[in-house]
């Protein structure tokens, strides 16, 4: 196994395209609301967020193990459930052994939403300030920087308040510019607000932010030893766990 780096855009581009799916030995996605910011907050502060892992199989039929798609980005907490993927003869695809909670997530604050009961949310970033309870301290496991999901007639409330927030998937685009951006809502005296759109619009453009043990030219029996080593602490799995 060696490690490779991806980009974001790329990943989420073979998660859209089914090139990239999970195997049926994968817990289902777990993660709150809370969970995704937490992550964003993460990668917007240089944190590692853990290597994963990544099976890339030419022929994956050929085998007995189930395989899903990734969920609908459009994530409704408690009911959306994964999709199972029909294979075709001799295809070739990254299987995600391990990351599948941190690349859902991605998909869901970056191409979809992220619904609570009634509430439908995309994921936003406050361009004001830090979080405001955010200290220097060792202990303080608050999130520096204020990503919130928030319904769109919440955002609207928030603006109307004076409040800056912009929506994630809007900084995704691939025509974003930071520095418009900062000209067009009146924030070029906001040093806060500049250097974190900056971050954030390096955050997509970077091709090295995620880590994946790659694993090739492996039989699936073999892939089941690793998952089992690494997820389960030798619980015993089968091919179609």
């Amino acid at each position: 196994m060696k490690i490779q780096n991806y980009g974001i855009r790329s990943v989420l581009k073979s998660i859209e395209q089914r090139r990239m799916i999970l195997p049926a030995l994968q817990r289902e996605f777990v993660w709150k609301r809370k969970d995704i910011e937490q992550l964003f907050d993460s990668l917007l502060q240089g944190f590692p967020i853990n290597t994963m892992m990544f099976w890339e199989g030419d022929d994956i039929k050929n085998g007995t193990m189930e395989f899903y798609e990734f969920l609908d980005p459009r994530y409704q907490e408690s009911v959306s459930t994964n999709k199972v993927y029909t294979v075709i003869d001799y295809e070739y695809k990254t299987i995600v052994i391990d990351g599948q909670q941190r690349l859902t997530s991605l998909w869901i604050a970056i191409y979809g939403t992220y619904t609570q009961g009634k509430n439908e949310m995309y994921l936003y970033l406050n361009l004001d300030a830090p979080n405001a309870n955010n200290d220097d301290s060792i202990n303080n496991t608050e999130s520096f920087y204020n990503f919130k999901f928030m319904p769109e007639n919440k955002f609207n409330a928030c603006s109307a308040e004076g409040e800056h927030w912009i929506r994630i998937c809007d900084a995704y685009a691939p025509n974003f510019s930071p520095l418009s951006y900062i000209k067009n809502n009146q924030l070029l005296e906001n040093q806060f607000a500049v250097e974190t759109l900056e971050k954030l619009y390096r955050l997509f453009s970077d091709e090295t932010i995620i880590n994946a043990y790659e694993i090739k030219d492996k039989g699936l029996d073999h892939v089941l030893k690793i998952f089992v080593r690494t997820n389960s602490g030798e619980k015993p799995l089968t091919k179609a766990n």
